[in-house]
């Protein structure tokens, strides 16, 4: 009886034994560095790559989320399908969707719905499918988001080490990626979540930077101050909703635009001041859809460099050009095609705009009821206005 009792207490602790090994061995141990250093690529208004640098998981997934940061981690045990087109039904993680399962460092997504902020989070893991050990933890860069779309492009010069952009108002919410163009790496940067205007310092003096912005920027504002000899150029318009453009550029005296799209006007009415000053910008913009603009005011005024077509715009909408070329010296373009129903402001328009000599003879100036100084000093204009109902 005692060496049977011996033999069963032996048997149940070998088989304690192998049952201690087979969870050990069944249950991997959770990967101890996440994957890092999100970055994305081919970026359009509907798809996105994601690339990072994988950690020491032997296997990882990629959760997606529109609007906000992944909002449930993975489980242990679990095994998540996954799908590059966003929205896939049955990969749902909490509001999220996985859409990557693999073992590479780069995934790329569709389906995205534009001018919205996507966030991405990468989740190592070890183990086989329903024997998964997750590192839920964040690690540098992860997670990270993306606005499905271009960026507002732009190029910018230092003198002090330092560049301000400028706003105005309220609804801001971007991100910002700065890139030495002069010398490659040094200074080059990136931000989230500004919500205001964002000063990026220690940047390398006299180099030229190449700075994008993207998600909620409605408004640029230099308004004849802050750092409005630093800007460059404006490379892309991107897909930012414009909500106002008064005094945008205002004073910026080195602009040049050779951007070849069109900045997104729809919510904006007021193009006021916005090149005024700007005395080297003479791109054309004539493929802008200004239909929806109201107010011109003072647009190119002083922007002595300005000669180029406008005549494919259409301005039904507009009441005030007053002052729209006042001092733009260089100005000489036909503008046969506007029709001016709803102008009720033309004073100074042409005023000191001393190459300017173009039939306006059609404009229809029924409602304006002042028209102070309107060719004043426009000394190269001789011609008629017979048909100006005054």
């Amino acid at each position: 009886m005692a060496y049977s009792s011996l033999l069963r207490r032996n048997f149940n602790c070998l088989l304690v034994f192998i049952s201690s090994v087979c969870i050990n061995s069944a249950f991997a141990q959770a990967p101890t560095v996440q994957g890092s250093n999100l970055n994305f690529t081919n970026v359009t208004t509907s798809s996105v790559t994601v690339n990072w640098t994988n950690g020491n998981g032997t296997n990882r997934i990629v959760v997606a989320r529109a609007g906000a940061t992944p909002d449930v981690n993975p489980s242990d045990l679990d095994t998540y399908t996954a799908d590059a087109t966003y929205g896939t039904p049955g990969t749902e993680l909490g509001n999220g969707f996985v859409v990557f399962n693999g073992t590479g460092n780069s995934v790329a997504i569709a389906n995205l719905s534009p001018k919205i902020f996507y966030h991405f989070q990468v989740f190592e893991y070890n183990g086989a499918a329903g024997a998964e050990s997750y590192n839920i933890t964040s690690d540098a860069n992860n997670p990270a988001r993306k606005w499905a779309g271009k960026p507002f492009t732009t190029t910018w010069v230092t003198t002090d080490g330092q560049i301000t952009i400028p706003t105005a108002g309220s609804g801001y919410n971007y991100d910002v990626v700065w890139t030495n163009l002069s010398t490659l790496g040094l200074g080059n940067g990136a931000v989230s979540g500004q919500l205001a205007n964002y000063t990026i310092n220690s940047l390398s003096f006299g180099d030229t930077y190449q700075v994008l912005i993207s998600g909620d920027f409605p408004r640029i504002n230099f308004n004849n101050g802050g750092d409005k000899d630093k800007i460059l150029t404006v490379e892309e318009w991107g897909d930012i909703e414009w909500s106002n453009m008064q005094t945008a550029f205002y004073g910026c005296t080195n602009l040049r635009i050779p951007a070849i799209d069109a900045p997104d006007l729809s919510s904006t009415l007021s193009l006021n001041q916005m090149f005024r000053g700007a005395s080297s910008f003479n791109e054309s913009i004539d493929h802008w859809d200004v239909s929806n603009i109201i107010l011109f005011f003072g647009m190119f005024q002083a922007a002595t460099s300005y000669n180029q077509p406008l005549n494919s715009w259409v301005i039904t909408n507009a009441t005030s050009i007053s002052s729209m070329f006042q001092g733009a010296t260089n100005f000489d373009q036909p503008l046969s095609n506007w029709v001016t129903t709803g102008l009720t402001d033309i004073k100074v328009m042409f005023k000191n705009a001393s190459s300017f000599n173009q039939s306006v003879n059609h404009f229809d100036v029924s409602l304006v009821t002042d028209f102070a100084g309107t060719f004043e000093g426009a000394t190269a204009f001789d011609q008629p206005l017979n048909n100006w109902d005054m």
